[in-house]
């Protein structure tokens, strides 16, 4: 097996484990959900760090990350602090490319926290930064 071929067993078994994990968290169990989103989340940026292998997917991860990631935003943004968020939010940016993924929230909410710890002026440089 080459590596392309691995790499799509890989993310074909990460989400299997995505869709149930949204199926699980969408039925109410938010917190058994939020669990296994942050396992998917941890593994996708093990397995999938570089964006080659990323690329190499031919953007098959592109809906399901998505979702899983829009769920762990809004469920954050919901119970945790800022903290948790900005790291977060920190790691999509960090991971993927501005055209790979809908990364505006995340990249929103890192300058929405800058102006809430009164750093208007490294919001200013991180939205430079993200254009």
């Amino acid at each position: 097996m080459n590596r392309i071929e691995c790499l799509f067993e890989k993310w074909a078994e990460l989400s299997s484990e995505a869709e149930m994990a949204i199926l699980v968290y969408d039925a109410g169990k938010r917190k058994e959900g939020m669990a296994q989103f942050k396992h998917i989340w941890q593994m996708f940026q093990k397995i999938f760090a570089a964006e080659e292998d990323r690329i190499s997917l031919e953007e098959a991860y592109l809906d399901t990350m998505n979702m899983v990631l829009n769920r762990m935003y809004l469920e954050l943004e919901e119970t945790e602090g800022d903290e948790a968020l900005w790291d977060f939010c920190n790691q999509v940016c960090d991971l993927f490319r501005p055209n790979e993924i809908w990364r505006e929230d995340y990249a929103v909410c890192i300058g929405r926290l800058l102006q809430k710890q009164g750093k208007p002026d490294e919001c200013d440089r991180w939205f430079s930064a993200c254009l």
